[in-house]
Parts: structure tokens; sequence; C-alpha cells
């Protein structure tokens, strides 16, 4: 019975430990460097994350209103804040990319400056209460010694108790072996000092040792990705001249849609735009929409369209088209492509998943004029 409730504590130890190693590792990045994991050392966010937890950070290809993101406040990687992005806007010019309002819940005032992707470090996917008060009291001396290396001695020394019991069982040999059980624990402890002292006072993992402005633990989930969302151009293929309309549709697979972004790439040089970008009305908060002439002088096209309030009751889960706008030729020659850039799409449901898509592009081909000579 003793041995048993030993056995249970070692385990915890065990796990509890392997969980520090996990999250250095995960730091170091051992494991995949679009994660990271920070200590919220502030409260300005209780109680949706506690003072003292670890947060666990992705990287995002987008984000929107309502993510709760860590980011570096006047470009410092090595002090992040998390907040949540509660509005964003175009102050640069809508073909350029978007500026983040972020504020935490607790605050009654937006933070002091508005953000954008290429300060924000990822969104906060998951939360562990309290366990960043062990991840900091391990990187003291004290703490590293009651939080390492006692644990892993006693996981060591329960280990090889069993190992001689077993050997002791199989040759029978009832007297019983002089100090090993001493002598081979106090080796293995001795060996995991040298090994991760080492790098324990390297303080590889700062990140851990970040201060954090607290956030909320309000996470945006991303559906189920076994039935994409289908997005695509009818037609998928066409020839100029004359001009064509092109419409870009949505097949949402039963998910009702309450918010699209597009952003659609073409060749300037081969084609352009005939006609303004014509949106319906399935989506009739028109937030964002390229016009024809920055269109055809960029080459790209961004639209972003929302769901009007008194539309949520009757949102459709069936095909729709999204927008529509005619292309015309500019300067022949072989085929073309329209392409939507799947890094600049974002689809979201009214239960605010975000929704996964498949998209496909459409095939411009250029009718050779026919030549008529006289006889």
């Amino acid at each position: 019975m003793k041995g048993n409730k030993h056995k249970t504590i070692a385990y915890i130890i065990g796990a509890l430990l392997g969980l520090l190693i996990f999250l250095i590792a995960l730091n170091l990045g051992l494991f995949n460097h679009r994660y990271s994991a920070y200590i919220v050392l502030s409260g300005s966010m209780e109680p949706e994350i506690k003072t003292g937890s670890i947060s666990l950070v992705a990287s995002q290809k987008y984000y929107k209103v309502g993510d709760v993101v860590s980011y570096a406040q006047n470009g410092d990687f090595k002090n992040p804040v998390t907040h949540r992005i509660v509005s964003f806007s175009y102050p640069t010019g809508h073909l350029n990319d978007p500026h983040f309002t972020v504020k935490g819940d607790a605050n009654k005032t937006n933070d002091p400056a508005d953000i954008t992707q290429n300060n924000i470090i990822g969104k906060v996917i998951f939360s562990l209460p309290y366990a960043g008060y062990a991840a900091n009291f391990s990187k003291e001396p004290k703490g590293f010694l009651i939080l390492v290396v006692i644990p892993a001695t006693i996981i060591v020394y329960e280990e090889l108790k069993v190992i001689k019991r077993e050997i002791l069982a199989r040759v029978k040999f009832s007297s019983p072996i002089p100090k090993l059980s001493i002598i081979i624990p106090l080796t293995g402890t001795l060996l995991i000092i040298i090994a991760t002292t080492n790098s324990y006072f390297m303080d590889k993992v700062n990140s851990l040792g970040n201060v954090l402005g607290a956030a909320t633990s309000w996470i945006t989930k991303e559906a189920g990705s076994e039935n994409p969302a289908s997005l695509y151009f009818d037609p998928s293929s066409s020839s100029l001249p004359p001009n064509v309309n092109l419409k870009l549709m949505l097949d949402p697979k039963g998910y009702k849609i309450g918010f699209v972004r597009v952003e659609i790439n073409f060749d300037k040089t081969k084609v352009n735009l005939a006609t303004e970008v014509n949106t319906t009305n399935f989506l009739g908060n028109v937030i964002l929409k390229t016009s024809m002439n920055d269109a055809n002088n960029s080459g790209r096209i961004i639209i972003i369209l929302g769901i009007k309030p008194e539309d949520v009751a009757n949102a459709s889960a069936n095909n729709f088209e999204i927008a529509n706008f005619d292309i015309t030729e500019i300067n022949g020659g072989a085929p073309t492509d329209i392409i939507i850039i799947d890094s600049g799409v974002q689809i979201v449901d009214l239960n605010t998943q975000v929704v996964p898509f498949i998209s496909s592009k459409a095939i411009v081909n250029f009718v050779m004029p026919t030549m008529v000579g006289s006889i």
C-alpha cells in the first residue's frame, strides 16, 4: 500500500516535470516556431486569465476583431503585451494591411497605439492557470533544485527499486545489493544536474520570463476542416475579347456565413477591370471593396463584407455570389490567371467560427484576331 502511494507521488511529480520540460522545449523552438509560451504576470485581465498563468500563443495567417493576441509594443518582442483586438482600420489606404486597435477587457481605454500584423506574435489558444509561478520559480537555483533535481531523483530511485526487485526475483538472490539503491540514483542525479544545469544557467528560455499584459480567454474556435467551404469563379475559364463578367462564388457547405474577406490578384499588364466591383445582398454590409482604378493600378482586389443585423435570422447556408466584375484585355498572348490569395482570405460563420476553405482560380485565354486579306 505504501509502495503504491510512493508510485502515485512519483507519477504526479513526473507529469509535472514533463510539463515543465515541454514548455521549456516549446520556447526553445524544438517543436514548431509557430508556438510560444509566456508567463502572465499582470492582473489587468483578471479573472479571465489568472495572474501567474502560462499562455500558449500560436501565429496565424490573419487576425480579426475578437482575437486575443500577444504583440510587441513599440517593437519590443521580449516583453509582449496580450490584449483583445476590438477594431481595425486602413489609415494608409485599402491596398495596405489593416491597423488593429487593441484593449484589455479590464482596462477602461484602448491601448495607446494601434498595431499591424508585423507587431503580432500570435493568438492565445490556451492558458494554464498558476503554472507560471512554478516555471518562474524553476529559474532560480533553489527552485531548480526543488522542481527539477529532487523530482528527477525520486523518479530514478523508484524505478531502480522496481528493477532491483525484478533482478532479485530472477536470480533468487535474497540478500540486498550493497549500496546499489543509493549509488545508482545519486549517479543518475549527478548526470541530470550536469546535463540540465548547463542549459539552465545559459538562461535560453527568455520568453518564459517575459511579462505580459493579461488578456481575456475569449478565443474564436476554428470549425472542423473535414468539409471546407469553397471559393471559386464562375466561369472558371473564359476567353477575351469580348469582355467577360466574372462572378466570385462561395459554397459554404452548410455554414451560415457572417463575414468574408477575400483578396484577389491578377496580372494588370494582361487584363484590367472594365467595371467597378459589384457586391451582392447576401452580405449587405460593405466594409471595403477596392475601386476599379485602384485595382487596375495594383493588380489587387480586396473585398470585405459582413452580414447586416437584420439579415442574421435569414442567413443562407447555400451557394451564393459574393461579388462580380467585368474584365477586359490589355495585352493578350499566353493565358493568365485570376487568383484568390489564400493568406488574404477569412471566412467566419454566425457562431464566430473561422470556416476552413479551399479556393480555385479563373483561367483567362485570349482569342487571336482573324486576319482577313484581299485576293
